[in-house]
């Protein structure tokens, strides 16, 4: 259900700086709907992802089912998780931005390496140092914020220098509604038709 919050962003971005890399917009224009759809994402993230953390407790207690675990434990861990995801959605954009580039060796390239880190690194973790719930969690933030930190710093490398201050405009968001809605829609569909079945499953429990 998370991935509805993109409301369309990570393939917009993608059209968007494809048509700037065919020479469709100047570096000023393009970066303007960076800046734009930069904001925009982390005020849903903030909202919807800071939304679950906050309310993790109720969510565990009412929905996800466990008897070894206490419930402070699930809940906590619950509450890193959508950290965790908000984080994977803002990576999600600049390296959508990276793809638009045409630039996906890089992409891949940062992808493999932090993958690496990511799952070899919470596999000696557990291991060697600390099998918790939350040590495993907390890793997996650590990685994502230098993860994060890395395509953010490749992408505004790639990208010229403008004249001028970036500036947020909503109306950015307006022109390009049409085409975002069309993938909301499209998103929406898939996921009704292989998700709804485990949300099912899982009420049912």
């Amino acid at each position: 259900l998370f991935t509805i919050v993109d409301t369309g962003i990570t393939p917009t971005i993608v059209r968007e700086v494809a048509k700037y890399n065919a020479g469709n917009y100047e570096i000023a224009i393009i970066r303007d709907i960076l800046k734009t759809f930069e904001f925009y994402s982390l005020i849903l993230i903030i909202i919807f992802f800071g939304g679950f953390a906050l309310f993790s407790s109720y969510i565990t207690k009412s929905w996800i089912h466990y008897n070894s675990l206490s419930p402070f434990i699930v809940s906590r861990a619950f509450a890193i998780m959508s950290i965790v995801t908000g984080l994977r959605f803002f990576e999600g954009f600049y390296k959508s931005i990276i793809i638009g580039l045409e630039r996906q060796v890089l992409s891949n390239k940062i992808i493999i390496v932090t993958a690496t880190i990511r799952n070899f690194g919470a596999l000696l973790l557990i291991t060697k140092f600390s099998n918790s719930i939350d040590s495993f969690f907390l890793w997996q933030g650590v990685v994502s914020v230098l993860t994060l930190f890395i395509f953010y710093l490749k992408t505004y490398k790639l990208l010229p220098t403008s004249d001028r201050k970036n500036r947020i405009s909503f109306n950015i968001i307006k022109k390009t509604w049409n085409f975002a809605s069309g993938m909301i829609g499209v998103t929406f569909i898939s996921l009704i038709l292989t998700q709804s079945d485990k949300i099912l499953r899982s009420e049912e429990h």
